[in-house]
């Protein structure tokens, strides 16, 4: 088995980017030289943040997030010098000022069993507290970053399945046979002004302009998550299969928009269909555009 991943970006309409989004195993650089281990060629983890609280807020809180979430899922014995790194000190996990779209590309060959590990519910729940554990942290050494915050999911895909976590409302979409599927819970309005559209009570156009529609209702902000959303059981990936992470600035395209732009380009690899993406959300130019990030795992079996 393999998995091509890739991951593009656009500030839209922002003066800066508070997005970060990092791929396990992939390049990545850590402060003070600090780097994780290599792990088994047996699973893929990808991490996006999309961050909140303005600029030095929303980056800090987004880089920490990702950073102490991968930190967890590494395992390592003794995370006290890597919290310490990461919520001191930062480096960008991608250019901050990166407003075209940035694409890579990576294939890894899936060729040892399964990792010995605990449950992946179990290994996702305990790095996301910690990552909430971390923000707690750096507020505490920096109160002026009071009231910064995150939304995060992450994937852990194996030879076996495809797991995952959330909080907030980035999105994790499956796409199979030209049809999209949400994965994820939206902890943001939207859901209940769309439910209430359904019901009758207010129009579609209003439930789509209602400046609520993007509060959040959970969020990583280092105090209790309210709400969190995980995957309920192992989801079998098939051949053809593309998964994609972004955050919310992907939903300024339609759900029908992005099947069918990640049916055009998969054939063309995982950077091809991130490309196109972010290609199709500038080209819309719409005024107010938040940043947009996008990860895409494709299984071409």
């Amino acid at each position: 088995m393999s998995f091509e991943c890739a991951v593009s970006a656009t500030r839209g309409a922002r003066a800066y980017q508070e997005d970060a989004a990092v791929f396990w195993p992939g390049p990545a650089t850590f402060a003070h030289g600090l780097a994780l281990p290599e792990p088994a060629p047996d699973a893929i983890v990808a991490i996006l943040a999309d961050g909140m609280g303005g600029h030095a807020g929303g980056a800090t809180a987004s880089e920490i997030a990702c950073r102490t979430f991968l930190a967890g899922l590494a395992r390592i014995d003794d995370l006290t010098p890597f919290l310490r790194t990461v919520t001191e000190s930062t480096v960008p996990l991608k250019a901050d000022d990166a407003e075209d779209a940035v694409p890579g590309t990576r294939e890894t060959t899936l060729t040892r069993p399964p990792r010995q590990a605990g449950p992946p519910r179990d290994e996702l729940t305990a790095a996301l507290h910690a990552a909430n554990a971390a923000l707690d942290r750096r507020v505490a050494l920096e109160p002026a970053l009071a009231g910064m915050g995150t939304t995060l999911v992450a994937a852990l895909l194996t030879p076996a399945a495809l797991e995952w976590i959330s909080v907030g409302d980035s999105p994790l979409y499956l796409c199979r046979a030209g049809e999209i599927a949400l994965l994820n819970e939206d902890h943001s309005l939207a859901p209940a002004l769309d439910q209430l559209v359904r019901e009758g009570r207010i129009s579609a156009e209003a439930a789509r302009n209602d400046p609520r529609r993007h509060m959040l209702r959970s969020a990583l902000t280092g105090e209790e998550i309210d709400l969190v959303d995980r995957s309920r059981r192992p989801l079998q990936l098939e051949p053809g299969d593309v998964v994609v992470l972004a955050s919310d600035g992907i939903q300024s395209l339609r759900e029908e928009e992005i099947a069918r732009l990640v049916t055009a380009y998969r054939d063309d690899g995982a950077d091809a269909v991130s490309a196109a993406l972010i290609r199709a959300i500038e080209d819309l130019r719409i005024r107010h555009q938040d940043n947009a990030t996008v990860m895409v795992i494709h299984n071409p079996g």
